[in-house]
């Protein structure tokens, strides 16, 4: 079955904000990253981040937990990013299945879904895939769905997104509106490499 599965958090959602403010808060910073400070961490991956700032590994899934909880108290004011809606729907009515598979807990990202009436556009949700890599929760949903890698394709906005889905044998379509840099993702060799979500359906679609 071809089908289309997509990252949350970046991607569907403009929740990059939100992450700056974890780090902020489990590393103690006496002041807020600079616009210049968080264009330099979208070039690296969060292991890459917590280690230079000097977060222990063990204190890692920590960050994860405390990323869930800040997006489920403020995910009302955590907006869809613009198209990104257009996108989904356009898939929904040609007939292509759709998952979602976030480091995010599936209740939250259900729970926003459904505020933004997307929600029913999407055939499952799977969510708490590994902050460090997704390459077995991604083999998890084709064996669960019986979907084909070789004709689906993940569409993510981070360099772990890239790395997961060719590791399950997917194609993966990189976004550039969300947490990692269009330099630091292009660096690991998507399939496509797109800045606005209209350019999604156009490769979709000369690919179907």
């Amino acid at each position: 079955m071809r089908a289309v599965i997509f990252d949350f958090d970046g991607t569907i959602v403009d929740s990059l904000a939100a992450v700056i403010k974890v780090f902020e808060d489990v590393t103690k910073r006496s002041h807020r990253f600079t616009p210049e400070e968080i264009e330099e961490l979208q070039h690296k991956d969060p292991l890459q981040i917590a280690l230079e700032l000097n977060v222990p590994r063990w204190k890692i899934p920590g960050l994860l937990i405390k990323g869930r909880r800040m997006f489920r108290d403020h995910m009302r004011s955590i907006k869809v990013h613009d198209g990104v809606t257009e996108v989904i729907n356009a898939l929904h009515e040609q007939g292509v299945p759709l998952f979602v598979l976030s480091t995010n807990s599936r209740a939250n990202v259900q729970k926003y879904l459904r505020w933004h009436g997307l929600d029913t556009l999407f055939t499952k949700i799977y969510g708490n895939a590994g902050v460090l890599g997704k390459t077995r929760k991604l083999h998890i949903v084709c064996k669960n769905e019986g979907l084909d890698p070789t004709t689906s394709w993940y569409i993510g906005d981070e360099t772990r997104d890239i790395i997961g889905a060719h590791g399950a044998g997917l194609k993966v379509i990189a976004v550039s509106w969300g947490y990692n840099s269009r330099i630091a993702l292009a660096d690991k060799g998507p399939d496509a490499l797109v800045d606005i979500p209209a350019d999604i359906l156009a490769i979709l679609n000369k690919k179907a």
